[in-house]
């Protein structure tokens, strides 16, 4: 595939958002649903370009999949569905072609997850995803990027050739939900999760709530979203550079990393017929102790048949 059609396959049809970022829940509470759809996120929405910079996601969902030996399973399956993601990363300036020490590095991640979600049973649900793909140049952070800069004009940015070295990913996600509050129009939920891989290691808790009519089968649906979560960090590869691949030109060690970091996120969505639009807005605490927080903001699209 010529590079210029990768770049468009990816700058249309993709989420982001990281593994211990959120991922949008899916209108769906039923094991035969099925739906495609995409999620893009850019920070140059909010009027910044740096940390969280972009990302594309492009999302399948079908029962069939939870055939699939490393997911939950089709017994009290929800839902199975296939993701293509890509992340780009870039410090807080992209116009200087030097090494920001003490700043993010560099680091975009091309990956391929397997997600399902199983019903415990007592209002208990389980969230799994397996991730696999690229970290590092293999991922063709640095040519979306500059492909984007070229198209609207933009100045390119310089200091890709700084970024963490290729790694190949693969990374275990966990979450457990409990519905506290259930009824046609709200849903409250706590929650804990787990990611474990040479991508991302953390830890979390958090609590979600949702009101609207969004999850049901009507002709017009709207809903709002909003959720918090605090987050652990135990390694982070798109700062710590990877652990099988220890040569990268610049990366960050523990010791520069927030202790703690909280990510809050509000969705509105909009949903007539089988098509479902959103626009998400995302805040983050500091990743690094001496950085400021980052804001970005995202649209979304999905088609159920």
């Amino acid at each position: 595939m010529k590079r210029p059609l990768f770049a468009l396959l990816l700058f249309t049809f993709g989420f982001t958002a990281q593994a211990q970022f959120f991922k949008t829940r899916y209108r769906t509470n039923k094991a035969d649903d099925r739906m495609i759809g995409f999620q893009f996120d850019n920070d140059v929405m909010l009027t910044t370009d740096q940390f969280y910079s972009n990302g594309v996601d492009l999302y399948f969902i079908n029962p069939e999949l939870s055939k699939l030996p490393f997911l939950i399973g089709k017994k009290h399956n929800i839902q199975s569905g296939i993701r293509l993601t890509s992340n780009i990363f870039t410090p807080t300036d992209i116009y200087t072609s030097e090494i920001l020490r003490g700043d993010r590095p560099y680091a975009s991640t091309l990956t391929v997850s397997f997600f399902g979600e199983r019903d415990l049973g007592n209002g208990f649900f389980l969230d799994k995803s397996w991730r696999f793909g690229w970290l590092g140049a293999n991922a063709q952070g640095d040519f979306l990027q500059e492909e984007i800069h070229d198209w609207t004009g933009s100045t390119p940015p310089m200091g890709w050739k700084y970024q963490i070295a290729n790694e190949p990913i693969a990374n275990l996600s966990l979450n457990l939900r409990k519905e506290l509050v259930k009824t046609s129009h709200l849903r409250i939920e706590p929650q804990t999760f787990v990611n474990v891989g040479n991508l991302y290691t953390n830890i979390g808790t958090g609590l979600a709530l949702r009101v609207g009519n969004f999850e049901t089968k009507t002709p017009f649906r709207y809903g709002l979203h909003l959720e918090g979560k605090g987050i652990i960090p135990i390694y982070d590869a798109t700062l710590q550079g990877g652990l099988i691949n220890g040569r990268s030109p610049y990366h960050l060690s523990k010791s520069d990393l927030s202790p703690v970091v909280g990510h809050l996120q509000a969705r509105a969505s909009l949903g007539v017929g089988p098509l479902d639009c959103s626009f998400t807005l995302n805040w983050l605490s500091s990743e690094i102790r001496h950085l400021g927080k980052h804001s970005w903001a995202g649209i979304g699209v999905t088609y159920s048949f």
